[in-house]
């Protein structure tokens, strides 16, 4: 799968819209992970995909394999395979009003939450983790822990959360210290 720059994502987006306008229906979609990390907090320049909470129906997936056919991208350019992350308790916010698409996304807090608890050490989790602590000026590694009793259920967390998120602290402390010199 290539990578989605920003200006990908929102070519994408918009002739997401585009199609749900001509055929009447809208839509609405949480955005999470590598695309919330690119588009809303610009911590880097692309992502491989879209990950997203929406309503899926037969219309929306076959927009959504349409455009990818029609540009030549990757079927999954926007899933809801980790939707179960998003919960009724993490607060979201309007980034993006279309006619037919509103693209809303998780707070800072919430995703460093979901980044701490999917403890994924062959991707991007660790210096997105990194980039959120510093975002949200995170003091003591308890802050994390308490991140994650807030938004996330018992059920989605990974065993290897605690290391996970003590080793991004740990990780956290050390670069900290070698920028602020």
């Amino acid at each position: 799968m290539e990578y989605m720059t920003r200006k990908d994502m929102l070519l994408y987006l918009e002739e997401l819209n585009s199609r749900l306008t001509n055929i009447n229906r809208s839509c609405d979609i949480i955005l999470f992970g590598g695309a919330a990390m690119a588009l809303i907090y610009e911590a880097r320049d692309a992502t491989r995909d879209i990950d997203a909470k929406y309503r899926s129906s037969v219309e929306l997936r076959k927009l959504i394999k349409d455009i990818a056919d029609d540009f030549g991208i990757d079927g999954a350019w926007l899933n809801n395979d980790g939707e179960h992350y998003v919960t009724d308790k993490m607060p979201v916010s309007l980034y993006l009003e279309l006619t037919n698409l509103n693209i809303y996304t998780v707070t800072a807090d919430c995703l460093l939450a979901m980044k701490l608890t999917s403890a994924r050490m062959d991707s991007n989790d660790m210096d997105d983790s990194m980039f959120l602590m510093d975002l949200l000026d995170i003091q003591f590694e308890e802050q994390l822990f308490d991140l994650i009793e807030k938004y996330i259920d018992d059920d989605n967390r990974a065993t290897s959360t605690k290391f996970f998120t003590s080793e991004a602290f740990l990780q956290y402390q050390v670069w900290k210290t070698k920028n602020s010199e």
